[in-house]
């Protein structure tokens, strides 16, 4: 199982306390949205924490990078935790043809592998197409979003390829009020909504078509039922989920908590192990 640890939730310091309290979560995803926090040294601290566990960025966009220099930073990073780390790797918008931007993707997973031996990458792909062309390059895929039907179809798609592991989010909105909770979710839900890969996903797996627009109590509920995200969950349903979402062909559910602001790290350390058990 994996938890992500986004840095508008957790301070860097609280990510690294996080891991070291909870020990049922054997994969940490740092995702690359700030300015600020650097995943692949966040994820050296952690991995320096514990010897019994993997982390790395969840996804860095690569073609926003120096590759000379984030593939030194990889380098030195797999050196000093035997290989624990791994590279997780998305486009990010792009200008070319979606094709041309695939392909290129794949040129730079080759050339970032053929410098580090032993280093497993991991490449975000929302659609088929995607799971497809980096199925014999990407070890793994990361899905966002996903309902379970479209993790299955995207695992099964992987995997024929030869492609390896599939990860996929589930992400959780958490507040005292409910109210909040599901306000916290539908700002997320839109504003990844207004990105043409995003809301070309969502139109195929026919959740929440025509957006923006309002999201009403009916839509909440079924994109919790198909798995697109849960709104203060119990520790029930996060498992139903995750089991589910295993039972379609993922190999590690990674648990992407969001808490609105009134939460002390504590809090939301003890909440995520009464959710876990």
């Amino acid at each position: 199982m994996g938890l992500a640890l986004r840095s508008n939730i957790f301070t860097p310091k609280e990510s690294v306390e996080l891991s070291a309290e909870l020990r049922s979560f054997s994969y940490f995803l740092i995702p690359d949205v700030s300015n600020e926090v650097d995943p692949i040294a966040l994820s050296l601290s952690i991995l320096s924490k514990r010897d019994d566990c993997r982390a790395g960025s969840g996804v860095i966009r690569v073609f926003e990078h120096d590759l000379s220099y984030l593939t030194k930073q990889v380098k030195t990073v797999q050196s000093l935790t035997d290989n624990r780390f791994f590279l997780g790797v998305g486009t990010g918008t792009v200008a070319d043809a979606p094709s041309a931007a695939i392909k290129r993707f794949v040129n730079v997973i080759n050339s970032i592998r053929s410098t580090n031996a032993g280093l497993e990458i991991y490449a975000a792909a929302l659609r088929e197409k995607i799971a497809r062309m980096v199925a014999g390059t990407a070890d793994g895929i990361i899905l966002n979003f996903s309902t379970f039907s479209h993790a299955n179809r995207m695992a099964r798609t992987f995997k024929s390829g030869g492609g390896k592991i599939v990860f996929s989010y589930l992400k959780i909105f958490v507040s005292w009020s409910r109210e909040r909770a599901e306000n916290l979710a539908k700002e997320e839900f839109i504003k990844y909504s207004n990105l043409p890969q995003y809301a070309s996903l969502f139109e195929k797996e026919k959740i929440l078509t025509g957006l923006p627009r309002e999201i009403t109590g009916k839509d909440m509920k079924m994109l919790q039922e198909k798995g697109v995200l849960l709104v203060n969950p119990s520790a029930s349903e996060v498992n139903y989920a995750l089991n589910f979402f295993v039972s379609n062909g993922v190999d590690v559910p990674v648990i992407y908590p969001y808490f609105t602001s009134n939460y002390t790290p504590e809090e939301k350390i003890n909440y995520l192990k009464k959710l876990i058990g």
